[in-house]
């Protein structure tokens, strides 16, 4: 193999690898560039998609290689991808030779490390019970999704082994879901379903590809921004269709309308706002465990999160109206403490801003706008949808401000430093 042969499929593998852990594309590609541009690739092309990277280039001698590869499945592992950023660094600090390259990349990700199982299925019942408290639940209802979350949990694993659909395990895991509940809610040993299958849908409802549709949207890549919110859209229909099914089957037993159903948001009282502020804390601590983020930094997510909640509500008290405002402000909040921790940690940014923004997700709003939907129930969808669309906007626009300046600081960075390595 020539060197151009080592060194664009090195910056394809780390690409595809950096998707599968879930890095924005705008990182995945200042990453491939960083690489070919350090080993002077000529003619680069990039082309990426949530599913799809192609990496093309020559050398100075005239020698060309493109190389596609597809990405078949993504989940979140912050340490992952904390890896594959060290190794970008890496390459371009040592300047190893091109061979070297695929050895490198092999023993970064064998030394990746995650949490087992238990910690993991622990910390998505310390989530689940902080949302369920924070949408107004009571001891019996948080019993009742930690019950839920449990089999939720393990049925995923399950259908994990035999690669069944999302679609499907959406569906059948609402339903298996919601029938619990259901059935708890008969016997009188639960108040209010609702609570228990909303909160437990956060655990299906994937609110970080909401998020990042709506931002690649904004950022110019409307395909992959396309792609991933009709995606978004098709998995959440399948969890109110198991939803409904459960509730056409209980559904007389449970007399508690939906609209009705969730405590109302007292943000003038100070004891209320900190148990926000607390919960906040917790839900993010325990996603941020479920991103495989490590011991070491896992109290930043918490922590970071508490900040995020007291600005949010902090403005809602200010601007209580103007939704896209107020959640536009609280994710820029939300990038800037990432970025500023990321450059001292020598992080990627996204390491943090996952989990420092869970308080922010939507995912209550745009479950009660598919409720509209399947339920043909106008209201309850133009409310809900309306204000999932603004908050959506906001935290698509608030990121995209506060990445932008880093964005053009990194880009600015690199243009000086090859700018420099040519005059030499």
């Amino acid at each position: 193999m020539k060197n151009i042969d080592y060194i664009i499929d090195f910056a394809a593998h780390v690409g595809q690898e950096m998707l599968a852990c879930g890095a924005n594309l705008e990182r995945v590609n200042i990453t491939i560039e960083m690489i070919c541009r350090h080993y002077n690739v000529q003619d680069l092309g990039i082309h990426s998609l949530s599913t799809m990277i192609t990496v093309s280039g020559s050398d100075t001698d005239g020698n060309t290689r493109s190389n596609t590869v597809r990405v078949l499945s993504s989940s979140l592992n912050m340490e992952w991808l904390k890896e594959l950023h060290k190794l970008g660094r890496t390459v371009v600090r040592d300047n190893p030779e091109p061979s070297e390259l695929p050895q490198l990349l092999e023993t970064a990700l064998s030394g990746i490390k995650t949490h087992n199982i238990w910690i993991v299925l622990g910390a998505f019942e310390i989530a689940m019970i902080a949302l369920a408290r924070l949408f107004g639940g009571g001891y019996q209802e948080l019993i009742c999704v930690a019950v839920n979350t449990a089999g939720l949990f393990f049925l995923s694993k399950a259908f994990s082994r035999i690669h069944l659909n999302k679609i499907i395990t959406n569906f059948i895991s609402m339903f298996i879901a919601g029938c619990f509940a259901g059935a708890m809610a008969s016997l009188g040993l639960i108040q209010n379903f609702w609570v228990v299958v909303l909160t437990n849908a956060f655990f299906l409802i994937p609110g970080i590809q909401m998020v990042n549709s709506v931002r690649n949207l904004l950022c110019g890549n409307e395909m992959n921004g396309i792609i991933d919110l009709f995606k978004t859209i098709l998995e959440t229909v399948t969890i109110c269709a198991g939803l409904a099914s459960a509730y056409y089957i209980f559904g007389n037993n449970i007399s508690l309308l939906l609209e009705n159903s969730f405590a109302v948001a007292d943000y003038t009282n100070i004891v209320y706002d900190i148990e926000l502020v607390v919960l906040s804390f917790l839900a993010s601590f325990g996603f941020g465990l479920t991103f495989n983020i490590s011991w070491k930094e896992i109290s930043y997510a918490g922590v970071g999160a508490m900040l995020v909640r007291i600005i949010y509500i902090a403005l809602l008290l200010v601007i209580p109206d103007y939704r896209f405002i107020f959640m536009t402000l609280a994710a820029l909040s939300a990038s800037i403490f990432s970025e500023v921790l990321a450059m001292f940690k020598h992080r990627p940014a996204t390491y943090y801003l996952y989990p420092f923004v869970v308080p922010l997700i939507p995912g209550d709003l745009f479950a009660f706008t598919m409720f509209g939907i399947w339920w043909q129930n106008g209201s309850l969808f133009a409310e809900n949808g309306l204000n999932c669309l603004y908050a959506l906007m906001g935290i698509s626009v608030g990121f995209v401000i506060g990445s932008s300046i880093m964005h053009f600081v990194r880009k600015a960075k690199l243009k000086k430093y090859y700018s420099l390595n040519t005059k030499k």
